[in-house]
């Protein structure tokens, strides 16, 4: 597809999957972006730091998130994909203008292997482009919520097609038996076995031929003791990996076999990165290094990528393959952590989900139960993670069977509750709800503020819906009043007055609520919210035009909307530019 479409004068940039496998951040919209801009790393700071470079605001907070991904500042665990998407808008409308068919193409190859983040830039991509001239192109195991207007499914091929697949780049002998192969295989072939067979030089009268994995198998077995070696630390590091880091992990200063693999097809040299040829013969060939060496190489890649700064979730994974449990535990937890944060919940998904497995792994084999309250605790977060990434039903299986785990008069069983109620209130179901923040209140009340403080606020949020904002009032204020106690961060001060601020509306108290939303702007301008200042200036504007007050309001709107552009809070610039485009044309 690619060459085609660059034969015809189509602008075509791929990428793919972080080389390691771990969820890395926007790994592959960083090399499309930079690629659409051509420009390298520090340029794309550079653009990050001008803000408007790429004409829009919002555009220049989302180079910004890909070269910092950290999630929308005081947003909660919000992300800022919208603006990354907008970014990759502009970059696509550039690069138009050097194609001369005026078309783009962009390639995101095993989509369902990227981190969250670039799952869902991809989905807003596909949105954001509108009617622009650009095909994107996605490959993984299933759509992952992109608007695709017209699936292929890739199913292998049967003999006539690998007739065609072999003819002119591979030797003739596997012609006469491909009928006899393809049978063997379930009528359907996939090219990556026929260039396996082809490499050792199968013919049909050899009898069957040997599976995928047998073939790739008896290549390995080929090539010399120290090559095989060689390559097994290459496949712990990754599809692609640095020269230097393979020598560290593999003690083989040399790299002696190195270019046997290479001539044998195995792996490809470029520059000073080595990568196998593809990401199935990576996993085969690790997956077939026997249990403890592999860990052993997992040890030693945590601790030389370790020293070389790699990425968090680099890191993580090879903690968990094959570092002591309490160590794994602790990185595990800041890596889903830190995916949390940034607004990444499937990457946290997998992170919990690692660290919640091995911590009831050591609980079988020892027997102990110190590792119980870990196991409660990871299972809490992974119900949080998969609540915020769609699926509350597993969310609520999770919780429901780790809570049996918490003393009946505990803190962690309130904390359990409240997470339980959370997500019976994503599942739209108040009264289930209510009745977990209920059983929860009964345990904190007066005894634990850090966790009676966000009881409050989701009963707050629980009295909202219901249509009773004048409770809902009274449970935000309780909640502030906890915060104060406990000296929480001005992020949940700010989110907690503006849920105050919009339930103090919906009760006709514009005075209060615009005490509140002026408190929010004051300190997030004196913090540098800017999220936060935008959301407080909007909802004034809101206030205004409530109070007839539509050229007050349409300013503010329009301010709101910038504000928010700045801030990378693509939703909140899109909510508060609408509102003040549909004032402006009544004024």
């Amino acid at each position: 597809i690619a060459e085609v479409a660059a034969a015809e004068g189509d602008v075509v940039i791929g990428a793919g999957a972080h080389s390691t496998g771990a969820p890395v951040p926007y790994s592959a919209i960083r090399t499309i972006l930079a690629e659409l801009l051509e420009v390298d790393d520090s340029e794309l700071v550079r653009i990050a730091g001008r803000g408007d470079e790429l004409g829009s605001v919002l555009a220049g907070a989302g180079v910004d998130e890909v070269m910092n991904p950290a999630g929308l500042l005081g947003g909660g665990g919000r992300s800022r994909t919208g603006a990354v998407a907008e970014a990759l808008a502009c970059a696509v409308r550039r690069a138009r203008g050097r194609a001369s068919s005026g078309r783009v193409m962009l390639i995101v190859d095993d989509l369902s292997h990227c981190d969250g983040l670039t799952q869902r830039t991809v989905i807003e991509l596909a949105r954001v482009l509108g009617s622009e001239p650009v095909l994107l192109v996605t490959a993984g195991d299933h759509d992952r919520g992109v608007l695709a207007k017209e699936m292929m499914p890739l199913e292998g091929l049967d003999s006539e097609e690998a007739e065609r697949f072999l003819a002119g780049s591979f030797h003739l002998r596997l012609v006469s038996g491909l009928d006899k192969i393809a049978e063997s295989v379930g009528g359907k072939v996939l090219p990556l076995h026929l260039e396996q067979l082809e490499a050792l030089g199968v013919s049909p009268d050899d009898g069957p031929a040997p599976r995928m994995a047998d073939a790739i198998a008896q290549r390995v077995e080929r090539v010399e003791v120290a090559a095989q070696r060689l390559l097994q630390s290459a496949a712990v590091l990754g599809r692609t990996c640095d020269l230097d880091a393979l020598r560290a992990v593999s003690g083989n200063d040399e790299l002696v076999g190195l270019d046997e693999l290479a001539g044998n097809s195995l792996v490809r040299l470029d520059g000073s990165k080595v990568s196998i040829v593809h990401p199935f013969i990576a996993d085969l060939v690790a997956a077939s290094i026997p249990a403890e060496a592999r860990r052993a190489l997992h040890r030693r890649a945590y601790e030389v990528l370790s020293e070389l700064r790699a990425p968090q979730e680099v890191r993580a994974a090879h903690a968990y393959r094959g570092v002591d449990p309490v160590t794994s535990l602790v990185v595990l937890e800041k890596a889903g952590d830190a995916s949390m944060a940034r607004g990444d919940h499937i990457g946290a998904v997998l992170e919990y989900r690692r660290a919640l497995e091995l911590a009831r792994r050591e609980t079988l084999e020892s027997g102990d139960t110190v590792y119980d309250v870990a196991i409660a605790t990871f299972s809490r977060k992974l119900g949080q993670a998969l609540a915020r990434s769609g699926d509350a039903a597993g969310a609520d299986g999770v919780l429901r069977e780790a809570l049996d785990l918490t003393m009946p008069k505990s803190t962690d069983r309130a904390k359990m509750l409240l997470s339980l109620g959370q997500i019976a209130a994503r599942r739209d179901r108040p009264r289930d709800a209510m009745r977990h923040f209920g059983q929860a209140l009964e345990l904190v009340a007066g005894v634990a503020p850090s966790v009676e403080s966000h009881l409050q606020v989701a009963i707050g949020r629980i009295r909202r819906i219901e249509g009773d904002p004048q409770h809902a009032a009274n449970a935000y204020r309780r909640a502030l009043e906890l915060f104060a106690e406990i000296d929480a961060s001005a992020d949940t001060f700010a989110r907690t007055r503006l849920e105050l601020a919009d339930a103090l509306t919906a009760a006709g108290d514009h005075e209060g609520a615009a005490r509140e939303l002026g408190s929010v702007e004051r300190d997030g301008r004196a913090n540098g919210a800017t999220s936060m200042v935008a959301r407080a200036v909007g909802m004034l504007g809101s206030i205004d035009e409530l109070a007839g007050r539509a050229r007050d309001a349409q300013v503010r709107y329009e301010e709101a909307a910038n504000l928010a552009a700045q801030a990378g809070d693509a939703p909140g610039y899109r909510r508060w530019l609408s509102a003040s485009k549909t004032l402006r044309a009544s004024i």
